[in-house]
């Protein structure tokens, strides 16, 4: 299996490997995001400078391993998010028959961005990602 392309481009949009030296702009764009990103992603409630240097040097060593292929989401030179290709079922696993999408059902327009793009659900089930006990909002994954 042959790795990704290291960029990815589309319109105004250009997904690119995670670089060590993004670690400013990961910074900002959490620490910008954070109320927005807290009840989706429970890591943000504690993320550290450390905890961002140490997932940009992480994101390097899956690349380079084979095991994960993480992108930055840039436009223009804004860092806006990221996203990744995970071998989650062995060698070959980036030959892609089938394409998981996660989202939170009490979330409808990130499903409404998959359903525009053609996919269809084939199952629910509960998150893997337990929410922090002291946050109201319950989080059921589809």
């Amino acid at each position: 299996m042959e790795q990704p392309a290291d960029t990815l481009r589309a319109d105004q949009v250009v997904l690119r490997r995670w670089r060590v030296t993004d670690l400013d702009a990961l910074e900002r764009a959490i620490g910008e995001s954070v109320d927005h990103l807290l009840p989706w992603l429970p890591w943000a409630a504690g993320h550290s400078r450390r905890q961002t240097a140490d997932f940009l040097a992480r994101s390097h060593d899956q690349w380079e391993t084979g095991r994960a292929f993480g992108y930055a989401i840039t436009s223009g030179a804004a860092l806006i998010g990221g996203c990744g290709l995970h071998r989650r079922i062995g060698a070959g696993g980036l030959d892609i028959d089938r394409v998981e999408i996660h989202h939170d059902v009490a979330d409808p327009a990130s499903g409404a961005v998959a359903r525009r793009l053609g996919f269809t659900g084939s199952n629910r089930r509960r998150s893997r990602c337990p929410l922090r006990a002291s946050r109201a909002l319950t989080s059921s994954g589809a």
